[in-house]
């Protein structure tokens, strides 16, 4: 259970670099195509980047601790409430970076909730 923020760190870094690669067929990536709303673009990637950097410092400085699982909990689950009008078709037709736009939330929301259980699992233990 302790191993879970290293996937959590891996997850928000897999995010952030899926805003940089071909999202489809057209070679576009999520990057490039902020101007046409920056202020949603930006949050995604603020949100990626909370979720990288949060349990980086638990990396840093272990264990995780409760509020930063938290925290990236939460930033996760706000990039795919920011995307879930693109979820379905970034995971159906798109490329290696909107997929792993996706996915790596995903993963990250579940390897957070692990690291926010482990610690009653170890009181009740």
């Amino acid at each position: 259970m302790d191993n879970l923020k290293y996937g959590v760190v891996i997850s928000g870094l897999a995010g952030l670099i899926g805003c940089f690669l071909p999202l489809g067929a057209l070679g576009l990536s999520f990057w490039s195509l902020r101007s046409g709303s920056p202020g949603d673009s930006y949050a995604i990637m603020v949100g990626y980047l909370v979720g990288f950097i949060v349990p980086a410092i638990a990396v840093a400085k272990p264990p995780m601790l409760r509020w930063q699982a938290l925290v990236t909990t939460t930033a996760f689950a706000f990039v795919l409430i920011k995307m879930r009008e693109l979820l379905g078709t970034f995971l159906v037709d798109g490329n290696v970076g909107a997929k792993l736009m996706v996915v790596a939330p995903m993963l990250g929301i579940l390897m957070s909730i692990g690291c926010l259980a482990k610690p009653t699992l170890v009181a009740n233990a």
